[in-house]
């Protein structure tokens, strides 16, 4: 699946029991954008971004990523990275290991995870530290470690203080969820979604 990758959902559905999440929504997202999903609490948005990123299946509907169907996939099988408010790196492992994670579960050989690993970090600036513990990291850095690795599409579901300019590359889909953004995001944007109970 290439880097660039735009966004396609058709008529996603999802519910839990009786209560409809999301019903039916419709979006395309552009290769190499943002786009923030707008909405009051409860309407959707981050069930949404748990869809798109694999994390939780639809009910009905379909998501496409790069021309490619992936609605039934894994995380791993379909490049995305969710971005919480902890960045979920391993403790245990320094900053090249945690960005080469993915490759290791995809069966890429050693010296060729390391080679892009490392070329990973080196677009945010964080080669000269790819030796360390996610410890020994700043908040700041901490970020740009999760946000290289290996995605295709990032879904941010950090209200305030995600994707920050720093850490921003145009070389993926990064879809927010919040109701800010700061003023390069902001600058860069290309989308938004507005959602009310689901729609």
């Amino acid at each position: 699946m290439a880097s660039l990758s735009d966004v396609q959902l058709i008529a996603v559905t999802k519910r839990f029991g009786q209560i409809v999440a999301v019903a039916s929504i419709d979006a395309k997202i552009a290769p190499a954008t943002y786009c923030c999903l707008l909405g009051p609490s409860g309407c959707g948005k981050t069930t949404t971004l748990r869809m798109i990123a694999g994390h939780e299946l639809p009910t009905s509907g379909e998501i496409a990523i790069g021309g490619v169907r992936v609605t039934d996939l894994p995380p791993a099988r379909r490049r995305t990275a969710m971005m919480f408010q902890n960045y979920a790196l391993f403790p245990h492992l320094s900053c090249t290991d945690n960005v080469a994670f993915s490759l290791r579960m995809r069966g890429v050989g050693k010296a060729e995870q390391r080679e892009r690993a490392l070329a990973m970090l080196r677009l945010v600036e964080m080669d000269a530290l790819a030796g360390r513990l996610p410890a020994q990291l700043s908040g700041g850095q901490q970020q740009r470690v999760a946000l290289r690795r290996d995605p295709a599409l990032v879904a941010d579901d950090v209200a305030d203080g995600f994707v920050s300019a720093e850490a921003a590359r145009r070389d993926y889909v990064v879809v927010l969820n919040g109701m800010t953004v700061d003023k390069a995001a902001t600058a860069r944007q290309r989308g938004v979604m507005a959602a009310a109970r689901g729609k």
